[in-house]
């Protein structure tokens, strides 16, 4: 299953990128039989394509040094008044470090315990992507729609203590 396009690579992430990648994991996740090495790889690698899709969202829009569109206020607005939503992007930007890490090196042992967290990974993933579906639509290129910030009701992210963030990531 393709991911993204290779004639994608270079244009900016967006929430389908995560999506399809949330969706390609999942898939692998919910066989009946045990994953063999390379699927759990495959799983691995899929999971990092969706945090780094996520991540190049997140930093694209708080990197940029003009002022924030209109569809960018209610996200920047969530991330800069939520403590669990900031908790939560430096989580998974903790988790794409180590995923990219792990796969890059080929760690044997760092991937096998990776794969245990995929699945509360990808729930907190999840609850991103539906999150951000709940502001206003987010293009490719973050260009303004005339969308009202006040749209979007923010609510707070779920609480560190009952989201997955608890379980130990390394021994």
């Amino acid at each position: 299953m393709t991911i993204f396009p290779t004639s994608d690579l270079t244009r900016p992430s967006t929430l389908d990128d995560v999506q399809r990648a949330l969706v390609a994991l999942q898939e692998l996740l919910s066989r009946d039989k045990p994953l063999s090495t390379v699927e759990r790889d495959a799983a691995i690698f899929r999971f990092s394509l969706a945090l780094i899709a996520l991540m190049s969202i997140f930093e694209r829009m708080l990197d940029r040094e003009e002022a924030p569109s209109a569809q960018e206020r209610p996200l920047l607005t969530l991330l800069q008044q939520d403590p669990d939503a900031v908790e939560s992007v430096k989580y998974l930007r903790i988790c794409t470090d180590a995923y990219t890490q792990a796969t890059n090196r080929y760690d044997e042992a760092l991937l096998h315990q990776l794969f245990k967290y995929l699945p509360p990974l990808a729930t907190e993933l999840r609850a991103w992507v539906d999150r951000l579906q709940e502001l206003p639509p987010l293009s490719a290129t973050l260009t303004p729609t005339g969308t009202s910030p006040d749209d979007a009701t923010p609510r707070p992210f779920s609480s560190p203590k009952t989201g997955p963030r608890n379980g130990k990531l390394y021994n």
